[in-house]
């Protein structure tokens, strides 16, 4: 009878896995669907999550280093909604809905009780990877009409050279590419290369900038480090060479109103005027949290119909401040020095860690998260992949008993 309850709650985990990154999506914002009733669905499950997962809180996780530091950044989340009651007065109720996106971090231990196989996390990103790629395709065809997005306060426009949409999930695409990446190291064969080199492309046409650069740098640095082909180097040489003058020239093309974008904010940063992400760095950093207490804990996550979340909604739209801007800084007044402390531990041991070539994926995804964090809050915001590299590191790490 224990083995069959053993079974069962191995099927019951494993199901989860597959379908609770669908659910954090609210399936995808498909306008179709109440996103009241998709929020509530995964609310009940997270919650439940948590329930379940408790008795992690008590343990002590001895080595297990990322174990310890996903349980820590947990309690900081939990923590952060009476945070914010007690220095915000913001309700309780309205500060752990707020704090819910982030609490989809549980799905790590999740992912630990399962014990899954490296291959089947392989398949769970080349799921959501097609699946978000077949549905951004599809939401392409039909812009500007949305058909999937969750925050209709945003508009679907060209002015980049393409539509950019705002479809839940798309962290996916980037760890496909990686994985994408990883399946050449180890086998040699070219046909990942075109799909890596299609999945690339994906990338450049979702017109974020910081995105398609870092991107590019981490899969170029591990390419020359994991094959050092000269051949291959030249070739990829030769293509640059040829394509970024054509790129240039060519006023007219998509990818262009990209640079003459990024040549603007250069030459207003070059006439004197601050970048407005440094300037959110210098005041999220220095004068949005009141006291030391909030500053190592954190003041929780603003609700948009508490004071708080006003607050936060006037130095957007007066300042041009935003918080999602500026990663660390959100991190840091979301949940103190101790949290981003914390989160940057878990970047440091993941590039530090002597990871085999099967699983460099894992390592190129939490590297590339680590740099575009400077520009936007995707840690916070993207918990289920990261769960899943950081799973994957910590999975190598137990088995070889590497200390990092």
């Amino acid at each position: 009878m224990p083995l069959v309850t053993n079974i069962s709650l191995k099927r019951f985990y494993k199901f989860l896995i597959i379908f609770l990154p669908l659910i954090s999506f609210y399936f995808y914002g498909y306008i179709n669907l109440n996103i009241e009733y998709s929020k509530l669905l995964y609310f009940l499950v997270v919650s439940l999550c948590l329930l379940i997962f408790s008795k992690i809180f008590l343990c002590k996780f001895k080595n297990k280093p990322y174990s310890r530091l996903i349980k820590y950044i947990l309690l900081l989340m939990l923590l952060s909604t009476f945070m914010a009651f007690v220095f915000n007065q913001q309700n309780i109720i309205l500060g752990y809905r707020a704090t819910m996106p982030y609490l989809a971090l549980i799905y790590f231990f999740i992912l630990k009780q399962a014990k899954v196989s490296y291959s089947f996390i392989e398949k769970v990103i080349w799921l959501y990877c097609i699946f978000y790629i077949f549905i951004w395709l599809y939401a392409l065809s039909q812009a500007p009409d949305v058909l999937f997005q969750l925050d209709m306060s945003k508009d679907i426009r060209d002015n980049r050279g393409f539509f950019r949409l705002f479809i839940p999930g798309k962290e996916f695409i980037y760890g496909g590419l990686f994985l994408a990446l990883n399946y050449y190291f180890v086998s040699r064969k070219f046909k990942w290369i075109i799909i890596s080199s299609a999945i690339f492309l994906v990338i450049i046409m979702h017109v974020t900038r910081q995105t398609i650069f870092f991107a590019f740098i981490v899969s170029l640095f591990f390419f020359f480090k994991e094959t050092r082909s000269k051949w291959l180097i030249i070739t990829l040489a030769v293509i640059l060479y040829m394509a970024i003058p054509r790129i240039v020239k060519d006023r007219s093309s998509k990818l262009d109103q990209l640079i003459k974008l990024t040549e603007s904010q250069i030459e207003s940063t070059n006439a004197g005027e601050e970048n407005i992400r440094v300037t959110a760095y210098k005041y999220f950093f220095t004068d949005y949290t009141e006291n030391f207490i909030t500053a190592i804990l954190g003041n929780g996550v603003a609700h948009f119909e508490s004071h708080m979340g006003k607050k936060e909604l006037m130095l957007a739209n007066q300042y041009g401040l935003y918080a999602s801007d500026v990663g660390y800084a959100n991190i840091y007044i979301k949940l103190g020095f101790l949290g981003l402390f914390f989160y940057l531990l878990i970047f440091y041991r993941s590039i530090k860690q002597n990871v085999p070539i099967q699983i460099k994926y894992a390592q190129m995804y939490l590297i590339f998260m680590a740099l575009i964090n400077i520009g936007t809050s995707t840690v916070l915001k993207n918990p289920i992949l990261f769960s899943l590299c950081v799973y994957v590191l910590e999975k190598h790490y137990s088995n070889s008993k590497i200390i990092v």
